[in-house]
């Protein structure tokens, strides 16, 4: 369930319509099978899980939409903010990190995943 800022509930989407940016719907538990299985490389095998851990865009906007979308920043050259195959990308002290994130009305999400998660980088 959804909820608004003083703890309302909001009513389930019945808008199931495909939109380009969004529309994607599923439970915690799904979503955490999913990314187990990228991990695992069971989804995705070894060559394209490389990818999604390799750079192929960096990503220099203000935002991600909108009218300051065309404006380039320089406040996340420190993580080297960029696009892998399908997944947002930041350098972090234990690597490269993997991350998909969304909202809607009384929804958010964040997860990050790191390519080898045993391994800690120092600098």
């Amino acid at each position: 369930m959804g909820h608004d800022e003083k703890g309302g509930i909001y009513e389930k989407d019945k808008d199931n319509e495909a939109r380009s940016a969004s529309t994607l719907e599923t439970s915690l538990d799904d979503l955490s099978l999913f990314f187990q299985g990228v991990m695992q490389k069971k989804i995705i095998n070894s060559k394209y899980t490389n990818e999604v851990f390799s750079p192929q865009i960096r990503i220099r906007s203000v935002e991600q939409m909108g009218p300051l979308s065309t404006r380039d920043t320089i406040a996340n050259d420190a993580i080297q903010l960029s696009c892998g195959l399908g997944f947002g990308l930041l350098k972090s002290p234990y690597g490269w990190g993997a991350f998909k994130e969304g909202h809607g009305d009384g929804f958010r999400h964040y997860v990050i995943i790191f390519q080898n998660p045993e391994l800690v980088y120092s600098s």
